[in-house]
């Protein structure tokens, strides 16, 4: 990476090319260790930003009793607000009226099978007998799902991780589609309907 110098040298060049030399890689290992999972090119961008914003409003950096702190502090923070607005930007209002018909669609579409589903009494009476009942924390799970609650709330609900409720609710919905997908369920279905 080059620093970018401004038309006039900055008094402050020398002070930045010393901490570029000495904790641009450093900085990038540590960026890339605990934000970026990895991710060498992020890490680099968001490193190179750090420095192109210290070197832009830095006033006196002769001042900074820790360098590598101040950089880490810095790039965390440029990191992070990438993070919001990658976040932000992948986010559509559903409240916008011009939104409605997505928000329509979207509620049409999100898991219209597994709803399906659950609201066939007789279909649910056939999944148990053909492959046993759900688990109590399965269908707790499945439940508060159902009622609306997120990820994040079912994990506050249960007081457990957020990950470890992502991850057993997609496992439950993996076993109640297998179910719709096995045949003993689809001769049930068609035996069962009375046509």
């Amino acid at each position: 990476m080059v620093i970018a110098v401004r038309e006039r040298p900055s008094p402050n060049s020398p002070f930045w090319e010393e901490a570029y030399k000495n904790h641009y890689q450093p900085l990038c290992r540590l960026v890339g260790y605990k934000l970026t999972r990895g991710n060498v090119d992020e890490a680099e961008e968001t490193v190179s930003e750090s420095f192109r914003r210290a070197i832009e409003y830095t006033q006196k950096p002769e001042t900074i009793s820790n360098v590598p702190g101040y950089l880490w502090r810095i790039a965390r923070n440029v990191w992070l607000s990438r993070q919001e607005k990658e976040k932000t930007a992948r986010t559509v209002s559903l409240d916008d009226p011009e939104n409605e018909s997505l928000a329509n669609k979207l509620a049409t579409e999100i898991e219209s099978d597994l709803l399906a589903l659950l609201t066939n009494q007789e279909l649910l009476k056939n999944l148990r007998s053909c492959q046993g009942p759900l688990t109590q924390r399965e269908a707790i799970l499945l439940s508060l799902h159902l009622k609306g609650y997120t990820c994040a709330d079912i994990a506050a609900e249960q007081n457990e991780d957020v990950r470890a409720i992502s991850v057993d609710l997609n496992a439950v919905r993996s076993k109640v589609r297998s179910r719709l997908k096995s045949p003993k369920t689809k001769k049930a279905k068609r035996g069962g309907s009375g046509h």
